[in-house]
Order: structure tokens, then C-alpha cells, then sequence
């Protein structure tokens, strides 16, 4: 089963309450243990949590709100490959 770290949802009780939703309500209908969004310690099902963020947006009335979430939580959310990714890499020098 492919999962996902619970901090890929990091930021999205704060954001959904912000936008005027009920994040218990949209953790709850995608089968999500409320408390898991958001900790690094918890693994969630990838398909319930896409099937979740596809919800939100729509009950929301935001069809952005992956990018939406993804702008509150920066770079650093993905870890090793955040700092790789932001880590600027040299020109080479002429010959």
C-alpha cells in the first residue's frame, strides 16, 4: 500500500479553517485518523489522502487548494530533497 508521511498534510486544519470548512468533518469522511495530519511519526494511505485534499477542494469551493497548502508549507516539507532541490549548483567554469 502506498503511503504517505502525515506532514504532507501539514498546515491543513489551519488552511481549511481559514477557507470556512470543517477539517474534522473532511478528515473524517476520507477514513484518516484526524490526529495523524500533520505528524512525521504517523504514515498515511496516499489514495485517502488525495482522495481527501480532491474533496476539500471541492467542498471548499477552491479548486487550488493543493497549491494553496503547498505555499503555506514551503520548501523544507519534503525533507533532504527540499534542501537539494533549493541548493543552487555551480556554473561551470570556462575552459
Amino acid at each position: 500500500m502506498a503511503v504517505i508521511r502525515g506532514t504532507a498534510l501539514t498546515n491543513f486544519h489551519q488552511l481549511v479553517t481559514e477557507l470556512g470548512g470543517d477539517s474534522r468533518a473532511l478528515v473524517d469522511a476520507a477514513h484518516i485518523p484526524y490526529d495523524d495530519v500533520g505528524r512525521h511519526d504517523r504514515f498515511i494511505s496516499l489514495p485517502n489522502g488525495a482522495k481527501m485534499l480532491e474533496h476539500t477542494a471541492a467542498a471548499l469551493g477552491t479548486p487550488d487548494f493543493g497549491r494553496r497548502l503547498a505555499l503555506q508549507q514551503g520548501i523544507d516539507i519534503l525533507g533532504p530533497v527540499g534542501w537539494q532541490a533549493a541548493t543552487p549548483v555551480p556554473s561551470p567554469k570556462p575552459s
